[in-house]
């Protein structure tokens, strides 16, 4: 049966968004739901955020190599953390790619902005070594809240689905610095962030642990799909993503009021 949306002219997201699908019920049902919370609500841009995003280069081919600064891109980002198995990940310092300015620091929260299958991917840089990113991925940078925290939160069905609506519409896929800003996240207890940043570090040990019998399985001679078969490495990413769902659950439950 069609749904029939109904719109007041007069708000001011109209103008902006008039495609029927960022309106859909669904997507209002989760913003009423944020909006209704017992926390402060903001907008990400509210944090006041450094954001940029990776070198755009024209007429050049990318060269990865196995030594030098580690090249962050769309692919790379697994639901638990990071995968740099598939092949060499790092390029050559001070190259065109290697913009200064897209030089990570620990603690940035990394978001795929295009894509079809990778669009609204999330994850927090929070490595001790030099790194930067593809153009496709956006730096956001900022010291208000728990990074650990907005992570999360992005990787679940509020920020999820904030995006999705997002991009909705017709055109390529995509989301913009002004879009990523307006997304709208409760402010959380600090004691509640620091327990979401102590439990999803758990999650990263173990996601590292199967990355690690990955890393090992390729070498031996395996394809990716391979290694991703192998029961030692599959019960370690499944630990991984159970635990981070069940955090997920956590934080959302916590933003609802039902614990």
């Amino acid at each position: 049966m069609p749904v029939i949306t109904i719109v007041r002219s007069d708000n001011p997201e109209f103008a902006k968004r008039m495609d029927p699908d960022y309106w859909d019920p669904k997507y209002m049902e989760v913003i009423n739901r944020i909006d209704n919370s017992k926390w402060k609500v903001i907008t990400l841009g509210d944090l006041n955020p450094f954001m940029t995003y990776g070198a755009i280069v024209t007429g050049a081919k990318l060269k990865r190599i196995d030594t030098g600064v580690l090249m962050i891109d769309s692919p790379n980002f697994k639901f638990t953390g990071f995968d740099f198995t598939k092949g060499p990940s790092r390029i050559k310092p001070n190259c065109k790619w290697d913009k200064k300015s897209s030089r990570l620091k620990k603690g940035d929260v990394l978001i795929v902005r295009a894509g079809v299958a990778s669009i609204g991917r999330v994850e927090i840089y929070d490595l001790d070594e030099v790194a930067n990113v593809g153009c496709y991925v956006d730096i956001f940078r900022q010291s208000e809240i728990n990074p650990y925290y907005l992570t999360v939160y992005l990787k679940g069905t509020f920020g999820q689905t904030q995006i999705e609506r997002l991009k909705s519409g017709v055109g390529t896929v995509n989301i913009n610095f002004s879009e990523i800003k307006s997304i709208k996240i409760p402010l959380l207890p600090n004691d509640t962030q620091s327990y979401i940043e102590h439990k999803y570090k758990e999650v990263t040990l173990i996601h590292n642990k199967a990355m690690k019998i990955k890393e090992e399985l390729i070498r031996s001679g395996l394809a990716s799909r391979e290694a991703e078969a192998n029961r030692e490495y599959a019960e370690e990413i499944d630990k991984a993503v159970s635990l981070l769902k069940e955090l997920i659950n956590y934080t959302e439950m916590v933003i609802k009021g039902e614990k």
